[in-house]
């Protein structure tokens, strides 16, 4: 800008000294047309810059794959004034991110489009600012509010199977094998009794055969739910390609076992790195599901799944815990002490720690490894 005003006054000296020394009708135009329309355009862009207000139109939702027709708008722009900035699209589910720069004339809406390659919820802003012809001035920066737009994911139909002993259709009647619980009917263990333990529990019957004080442990009710996990945590030059099929395939089994009558739990690691939940058993159940899952932003200071939920499925056997991330989570064995761990991964490690079952799935062609899933 400062470059452009000491331009426009070596502009007006020329003109003033062609004047001065030709003192013709042509030249005197050539002057006062070099003087009075920038000093109109600024006025005109002044005036503008105080009266703008700039409007952003997108529909509200889209599917993955379409393309998004919007509109942007600067109303009260003047003649002789223009409006320019940048046009910001934000998709924090994959991390992409893209720039446009525009430039709008008085009474001229400028319409776009967005390409909606992968889902997700869109964060689409708008920063301009108004300026003459010239480049001499500009106004602060000018904005609309911020507009979301939520992109629905093209999903797959996966064939899921129940591995042998796995019933989520129940909870509380089966006991665990591995962990001592409190109720009386069930019997988890018998061990010498220990100075302190509860009388009632004092198995008199063995008691006597064996000439020593023995205690009957009793058995804890398993959890018997399916946790469904989604990681979040993702280093931020991850293709965006693979935070899209990891939130496809995580909403894809989900709506599979919803349609089926199977409750779960679906999990993911939160902004502040909190562990949230929320249990599904229906289709309403599953909408609000795919909204906040649309919503999440994978970056890399979100916390790893394993270390958010380790102590949460520490306190319940869970039947089985399956986790959807782009590679093997560290830790991720800690995730169950007594159930199954089933890892879907797009990048499958050639070595896994024991007692994991890893399903790999390609990026791009995954929808072909979700025919057979066994959970």
């Amino acid at each position: 800008m400062r470059r452009n005003r000491i331009g426009w006054a070596l502009w007006v000296a020329g003109a003033l000294a062609i004047y001065l020394f030709e003192n013709r009708g042509a030249t005197l135009a050539l002057l006062l047309a070099s003087v009075l329309v920038p000093l109109a355009s600024l006025a005109g862009a002044k005036a503008s810059g105080k009266r703008c207000r700039v409007q952003l139109e997108l529909p509200e939702r889209a599917v993955q794959g379409e393309s998004l027709s919007g509109t942007l708008t600067v109303d009260g722009l003047m003649p002789l004034a223009a409006a320019g900035g940048s046009l910001s699209c934000r998709n924090p589910l994959t991390g992409e991110e893209k720039h446009v720069m525009v430039s709008l004339a008085p009474g001229a809406p400028l319409a776009f489009r967005l390409e909606t390659k992968h889902c997700g919820t869109l964060s689409v802003e708008v920063s301009l600012q108004v300026r003459d012809w010239f480049g001499l001035w500009r106004s602060p920066s000018l904005s609309a509010p911020e507009v979301r737009v939520r992109v629905e994911p093209v999903l797959c139909t996966p064939g899921v199977f129940l591995a042998e002993g796995s019933s989520p259709l129940t909870e509380g009647n089966r006991y665990s094998s591995t962990r001592a619980g409190a109720d009386p009917g069930e019997t988890f263990d018998i061990r010498e009794y220990r100075p302190g333990d509860p009388i009632r529990q004092i198995h008199w019957k063995l008691s006597s055969k064996t000439e020593t004080m023995m205690l009957r442990e009793l058995g804890a009710p398993v959890v018997d739910r399916l946790l469904l996990l989604l990681e979040t945590a993702r280093p931020s030059a991850m293709d965006p390609e693979v935070s899209d099929a990891c939130a496809r395939v995580f909403l894809s089994l989900s709506r599979r076992l919803t349609e089926e009558g199977i409750l779960h739990t679906l999990g993911w690691s939160g902004d502040t790195g909190s562990p949230e939940t929320l249990e599904v058993g229906d289709l309403n159940a599953w909408g609000e599901a795919e909204n906040r899952v649309l919503a999440l932003a994978c970056r890399p200071e979100t916390g790893n799944v394993a270390g958010c939920f380790a102590d949460r499925c520490a306190e319940a056997d869970h039947a089985h815990v399956a986790v959807v991330a782009p590679a093997l989570p560290d830790g991720v064995e800690r995730l169950s002490r007594s159930g199954r761990i089933t890892v879907l991964t797009a990048d499958a490690p050639p070595f896994a720690p024991g007692g994991l079952w890893l399903h790999p799935f390609p990026v791009p062609g995954f929808e072909e490894a979700l025919e057979q899933v066994t959970l």
